[in-house]
């Protein structure tokens, strides 16, 4: 619990099975104030939309704070909301 102050996904969250599982345990493992960062590239078969993404991570409890590039290649930073921002 509350180990991790960064989690960074390249191309990988659109790979994994249970989606909001995951992010379920990403919130559980970040500490307060902890960053989720999630890239996708598309054409990558498994490319997932920003607001897809935002779907799932908001209601593990994530706030989308920024996001970087254009449609088909982004950056979205998610914050567990928290205390003391690394």
């Amino acid at each position: 619990d509350q180990a991790f102050d960064l989690i960074v996904l390249v191309t990988v969250l659109g790979e994994i099975a249970n989606q909001p599982r995951f992010l379920a345990e990403a919130h559980r493992v970040l500490r307060p104030g902890g960053c989720l960062c999630v890239a996708e590239h598309w054409p990558d078969p498994d490319y997932l939309t920003l607001r897809r993404v935002h779907g799932l991570a908001e209601p593990c409890g994530f706030r989308l704070e920024a996001c970087e590039g254009p449609f088909w290649s982004y950056t979205a930073r998610f914050r567990k909301p928290g205390a003391g921002r690394p």
